[in-house]
């Protein structure tokens, strides 16, 4: 004799009927969605990207390749940002949220071959350390490697060797930004 399939009750049919007429709040999109919707890799990156915006800073976003040897093949770098200073040379910013092994052995390799490059790093929180035993943190670990870096937003002597052809020149002080001639 074949099962029957029991049959839901009336309640059981209303409540599943009701049930399915719920709907979800759509969850809010992360920073790190918003960031891929418009081309970026991360949130960090997307808020630096808006900060040069509101700057008026022309900037090119993964645009410069870095070839770099790491031990045994040829690796390519894309340094987030990449600027013209004063002189005419190139200064790269890459944001970073996490710090990880990989980047830091990178940025070694990198410094190590091309030691007059000029290869900043911008961090979300530079007082992180490298791991939970750790006791270093990125910053020291930049300053033991003489790698430049600083904390998001972009720091206003980083601003002032790229905003250069400015008459005004924007300074960012507790979260505004003021103008003040330059002679």
């Amino acid at each position: 004799m074949a099962k029957q399939k029991k049959l839901k009750s009336i309640k059981q049919v209303i409540k599943s009927v009701k049930a399915s007429k719920r709907v979800k709040k759509p969850k809010p999109l992360s920073k790190k969605v918003l960031a891929k919707q418009q081309g970026f890799r991360s949130g960090l990156e997307l808020q630096t990207a808006e900060q040069l915006q509101e700057l008026n800073v022309t900037y090119s976003y993964e645009t410069d390749k870095i070839t770099y040897t790491v031990p045994a093949h040829e690796s390519k770098y894309t340094p987030d940002f990449v600027f013209t200073k004063k002189d005419g040379s190139k200064m790269y910013i890459e944001t970073k949220g996490r710090f990880t092994a990989s980047d830091r052995k990178k940025h070694v390799l990198i410094k190590t071959q091309y030691p007059l490059l000029d290869i900043r790093i911008l961090f979300q929180a530079p007082e992180n350390k490298l791991s939970k035993s750790s006791k270093t943190t990125y910053a020291s670990w930049c300053d033991k490697y003489k790698i430049k870096y600083g904390k998001f937003p972009i720091p206003t002597e980083w601003l002032e060797e790229i905003l250069w052809f400015l008459n005004f020149l924007p300074y960012i002080i507790e979260g505004k930004i003021w103008k003040m001639k330059v002679y």
